[in-house]
């Protein structure tokens, strides 16, 4: 929360007040994305194993 105060030029105080939690899910995934902006490599076995616990 500190991290997105500063980024907005407000306080920890402010935001809790003005903030939804929709919008702050989406700054934590905007945060993370900007973190990670390549999406990890995932190999065809995890793939299929993915897919085999979607039908399960």
């Amino acid at each position: 929360m500190f991290a997105l105060a500063s980024h907005l030029g407000k306080t920890v105080y402010e935001l809790s007040f003005t903030l939804s939690i929709e919008e702050l899910t989406e700054w934590l995934a905007y945060f993370e994305l900007q973190q990670n902006p390549e999406p990890p490599e995932i190999t065809s076995e995890q793939q299929y194993a993915q897919f085999r616990n979607v039908l399960d």
